[in-house]
C-alpha cells in the first residue's frame, strides 16, 4: 500500500509531463520546418550510434562470433560511413527520413492489402475495410514521395497532433492520480 501511495503522490510530475507534451505539440505544429530538421538530425544520430555499437560489439565479442565478427565490423563501419556521408550532404538527412516514412507506409499498405485478400477475407465479412485502408496507406506513401513539402508538413502535423494527444492523456492521468492520492490520504 505504501508503494501505491508513493506512485499516486507523483501526480504533479505526470501533470508537468502532460503540459510539456502539449507545449511541444504546439511548437511542432507552429514550426514544421525546424521540427522536421530536428527529427532528421535525431534520425542520423541514431543511425550513427547503431553503426558505432555494431562495430564495437563485433570487436568485443569476436571470439564468441567466430568468423562472423569481421562481417559485423564491416557492416558497422559501413553504417558509420553512410551516416557521416548523409549528414554532410545538404538536405540528405531530411530526404532520407522522408523516404523512410514513405517506404514504411507503402510496405505497410501492401502488407494490409495482401493480408486482407488472402487471410482476413475468409474470416471476416468486412475484410474489404482493411483492403481500403491498405490502399489508402499505399497512396499516402506514394504521396510522401511525390510531393516533399506536403510530405514534411504531413509528418510533422501527425507528430504534433500525437504530442498534443499524449499531453492531454497525461493530464487526464494526472487528474485521476490526484483524486486517488486524495482518497488514499482520507482512508489512511
Amino acid at each position: 500500500m505504501k508503494e501505491l501511495k508513493s506512485i499516486f503522490s507523483k501526480w504533479g510530475l505526470v501533470l508537468l509531463l502532460g503540459i510539456l507534451a502539449i507545449l511541444m505539440g504546439i511548437f511542432m505544429l507552429a514550426n514544421p520546418g525546424m521540427t522536421f530538421h530536428t527529427l532528421s538530425t535525431i534520425f542520423i544520430v541514431n543511425f550513427l550510434t547503431f553503426g558505432i555499437l555494431t562495430a564495437a560489439k563485433a570487436v568485443l565479442f569476436r571470439e564468441k562470433n567466430g568468423s562472423k565478427w569481421i562481417l559485423q565490423l564491416i557492416g558497422g563501419l559501413a553504417v558509420i560511413f553512410l551516416a557521416v556521408y548523409i549528414a554532410a550532404q545538404p538536405l540528405a538527412p531530411e530526404t532520407l527520413l522522408l523516404t523512410f516514412f514513405a517506404v514504411g507506409y507503402i510496405m505497410s499498405g501492401v502488407s494490409m492489402i495482401f493480408y486482407s485478400v488472402f487471410t482476413v477475407r475468409r474470416l471476416f465479412p468486412r475484410w474489404w475495410l482493411l483492403l481500403i485502408f491498405g490502399v489508402i496507406t499505399v497512396l499516402a506513401g506514394c504521396g510522401l514521395l511525390s510531393d516533399a513539402i506536403t510530405g514534411v508538413i504531413a509528418i510533422v502535423t501527425l507528430a504534433g497532433v500525437g504530442m498534443l494527444s499524449q499531453g492531454l492523456n497525461l493530464i487526464h492521468r494526472a487528474i485521476f492520480m490526484s483524486k486517488v492520492n486524495t482518497a488514499m490520504k482520507e482512508v489512511l
